[in-house]
């Protein structure tokens, strides 16, 4: 890909004329306009429309999840990608909220702590409100787990068909949360893990099922979402005949390099996309990209 075809990633300004009411970064709205249009153009999903071409939705991005669900919305209530946007980002933030809320109200025992709690319930979701985007999806899910995980630990029930049901719907959880932002359900994982497999209570050919379960929840989300892939690739293969299939995950090297731009330094390293293109375009020069921005 030359170097002019950088030019092509600049924000398309009719196309993010009409913001959503909620934050979401300008190039994710341009890229989910564009997925809402391509979907209605030729029906198949994660098609998009850039300019006069066929593109791959977020071919080369982390969040597909999130363009897929929110382009799904689109269609199915005739919504604009801005209005598609809001109604995705609010059906993450208050059923996680409302949900968290009971749990938690049930782990409370005293009217002091449930009224504390409801206090910096409602400030965390004001805070998880103006800062939106994707982002949001991390502290959500925290927010609507952890009060069941706590009542888990403290229940002394054995395990039963319940249990089964909940671990496989916990690792579809994980994965679609996974899909939608990288790794927004990491610390919840790392949490029920060191919960779990510490609990004496359930012997460990118990504790092998359920990890299988949620094997198996995960697995079926990431199926589904490589026969979409499948799906989309045949399409343009058969309109592009020099198609090239797009990665499907963010280059691991990529983050970690830019994660040292954490702190200060003196090697010029930032937590920006722009930072690890240049430093990787040092080592190859014909290295090809499809987009970057600043995060």
């Amino acid at each position: 890909m030359p170097d002019s075809t950088l030019t092509t990633i600049a924000l398309d300004s009719s196309r993010v004329a009409h913001p959503p009411f909620t934050k979401l970064m300008p190039i994710r709205f341009q890229e989910l306009s564009e997925a809402v249009a391509g979907f209605e153009r030729t029906g198949v999903p994660l098609v998009s429309v850039r300019g006069d071409s066929l593109i791959p939705t977020a071919g080369y991005t982390d969040d597909v999840g999130m363009y897929y669900l929110a382009m799904k919305l689109a269609s199915l209530f005739h919504l604009s990608a801005a209005a598609a946007w809001d109604l995705f980002f609010f059906l993450i933030i208050i059923p996680c909220f409302a949900i968290g809320f009971v749990g938690m109200m049930k782990v409370m025992k005293t009217t002091v702590a449930k009224v504390f709690y409801a206090v910096m319930s409602s400030l965390l979701f004001v805070t998880v409100y103006l800062s939106g985007d994707i982002y949001a999806l991390s502290p959500s899910l925290a927010v609507a787990v952890i009060p069941y995980m706590v009542q888990f630990t403290q229940s002394e029930t054995r395990p039963s068909i319940k249990h089964w049901v909940v671990f496989l719907m916990f690792g579809m959880v994980i994965m679609l949360a996974h899909l939608i932002r990288a790794h927004s359900a990491t610390a919840i994982v790392l949490t029920f893990c060191s919960l779990f497999f510490f609990d004496k209570r359930w012997q460990m050919k118990e504790k092998w099922k359920s990890l299988a379960l949620i094997a198996v929840g995960i697995l079926s989300v990431w199926l589904f979402f490589k026969t979409q892939f499948a799906e989309r690739d045949a399409y343009l293969s058969k309109l592009q005949p020099n198609y090239v299939v797009p990665p499907q995950a963010h280059p691991f090297w990529h983050n970690v390099y830019i994660g040292f731009g954490f702190l200060d330094n003196d090697y010029g390293i930032r937590y920006q996309d722009e930072i690890a293109f240049k430093k990787a375009r040092t080592y190859a020069k014909r290295l090809k990209v499809s987009r970057f921005q600043e995060k």
